[in-house]
């Protein structure tokens, strides 16, 4: 326990400290900062709570405690919002958003209800059935209702994250987003595991619930201060170029398209454009003369693939032809895959085992 106790100090203490900073800093959107800001400093109190429940601090000070249960239906609403506001930076619905914090405000005038506006003994009572894990069943459904609600927005989330990555193919020849998508896969992994802790709080199972929360703490600990500072360094995309992703009432005759879909292969082929890792379309489209919008349409009906796919289609060639005319065995799959514009093996581990149905490491054996 002293363990947890000790872990839950550094955690929050750590939370607290990181919310401050993206609430007070002004590098990028600030609006987008502060959101996952208060997040985390909700988060931070919800752990040092934590940490004064186990080591038995309210027991002397009952009045204090169980201020921050309904926290637990703002961290749905806030990751969600981060996410939207994130993704587009544009959004004007603050005011109707608010309507999704509703929950907690429920929740708390509740909590007044049920705990706070009862007598000292009442709380004693309550919190002795917390510390000793032996809370009443008939409080299941709300832990359940609590998850339930919190899932639904991380799946909310993480679809419209899924969806712009799908989008954003278009123009980047990079995969982009991928710290957003792991920061809503870590809460997802934290949130699975607080549900398997509540069930052995249920169960009265103590051994197991320390080892979860103890698990817990350390992907807080270890992980998430990790993603977040990542997630400053990042450069968001530009998701204003996505407004013309639609080719409606498009002008593009048949003998332009042609010239220029011969003009996008043979530029991409001679100046090997493709070994720039942050290529983008805005930038063919500038080298080419052409306007996004067209060379966006071209690629995508006239050549079948998006912006991603044929960037990465030329590189996986460049690699194979690198693989096939050098034989040094020194030469390594991670030299390669910097040289023809992957910036990430995984990436070019998955795009030259879609093409080749081979690894890299296998291809190079082959040839070798």
């Amino acid at each position: 326990m002293n363990l947890i106790y000790g872990l839950s100090i550094v955690c929050g203490t750590l939370f607290s400290l990181l919310g401050l900073y993206l609430i007070m800093t002004s590098k990028g959107n600030k609006f987008v900062n502060r959101i996952l800001g208060v997040f985390f400093l909700l988060w931070a109190i919800d752990i040092l709570d934590g940490a004064l429940m186990i080591n038995g601090f309210y027991f002397n000070y009952p009045n204090l405690a169980l201020w921050t249960e309904s926290f637990l239906f703002l961290y749905g609403p806030l990751i969600y919002f981060y996410t939207l506001y994130t993704l587009d930076e544009s959004r004007n619905n603050k005011l109707k958003d608010l309507i999704h914090f509703l929950p907690f405000i429920v929740v708390f005038i509740v909590f007044l209800r049920i705990y706070h506006f009862n007598p000292l003994d009442f709380k004693l009572e309550i919190l002795k059935e917390i510390n000793s894990l032996n809370q009443p069943i008939e409080s299941l459904p709300i832990y359940v209702l609590v998850y339930a609600h919190f899932f639904f927005y991380l799946f909310c989330s993480y679809r419209k994250v899924k969806q712009e990555i799908r989008n954003l193919k278009e123009f980047y020849s990079q995969p982009v987003l991928q710290w957003l998508r792991s920061l809503l896969t870590t809460v997802a992994l934290v949130l699975i595991l607080a549900l398997a802790s509540s069930f052995f709080q249920f169960l009265g199972l103590q051994l197991y619930f320390n080892i979860s929360i103890f698990i817990i703490l350390l992907i807080i600990g270890l992980l998430m201060g990790r993603l977040i500072f990542k997630t400053l360094e990042e450069k968001s995309p530009i998701y204003t170029a996505l407004t013309d992703r639609k080719y409606s009432g498009s002008n593009l005759q048949d003998c332009e398209a042609t010239q220029i879909k011969a003009k996008i292969i043979a530029t991409l082929k001679n100046e090997e454009l493709y070994l720039n890792p942050e290529l983008t379309l805005k930038q063919l489209s500038e080298k080419l003369g052409v306007s996004s919008k067209k060379v966006s349409q071209v690629i995508n009906e006239r050549i079948g693939k998006s912006f991603f796919d044929l960037i990465n289609t030329f590189r996986i060639e460049h690699a194979k032809r690198i693989f096939k005319e050098n034989k040094d065995s020194k030469l390594t799959v991670l030299e390669v895959l910097y040289a023809v514009g992957f910036n990430s093996k995984s990436s070019f581990n998955t795009e030259f085992k879609k093409r080749t149905g081979l690894t890299p490491s296998e291809f190079q054996k082959i040839q070798s």
